[in-house]
């Protein structure tokens, strides 16, 4: 299985959810792949330093999550933003889901591990999501 993570997904993980560490367990030990958009690693920085939490705390999370090379950040090149920008045209969504989205697609991932309200108009659509 290849997942795209969005930022959901992380918090989920940060946060110790058992669905997410089951799923990163997964990634870790078996044949499944995990890959991670830059603009999640944005999200994510931003939303865990309005927690307060700190940049020392959030860089050895995503290290040792990143650490492994079944996990691969993902970054915006020319593909994904015109993807994206067709994506957000198209189905009205922000530009940073649509990112998502097409990061998804662009690798070939399996599903999506997101519960994002814009993103929920593309399943079945676009993408599957892995729905808690």
């Amino acid at each position: 299985m290849k997942y795209c993570s969005d930022t959901w997904f992380l918090i989920k993980l940060a946060t110790q959810d058992a669905k997410a560490r089951e799923i990163k367990r997964n990634v870790l030990d078996g044949k499944d792949r995990l890959f991670i958009p830059t603009i999640v690693i944005t999200e994510l920085f931003r939303k865990l330093m309005q927690k307060g939490k700190k940049e020392s705390e959030m860089d050895s999370f995503l290290n040792n999550l990143t650490a492994s090379e079944k996990v691969k950040t993902v970054f915006l090149d020319e593909g994904i933003a015109k993807e994206a920008a067709k994506l957000s045209f198209s189905h009205n969504i922000p530009t940073v889901d649509s990112i998502v989205a097409a990061t998804h697609k662009l690798p070939n991932c399996d599903k999506l591990l997101s519960e994002d309200k814009d993103l929920r108009r593309l399943h079945s659509k676009y993408l599957r999501i892995e729905f808690w």
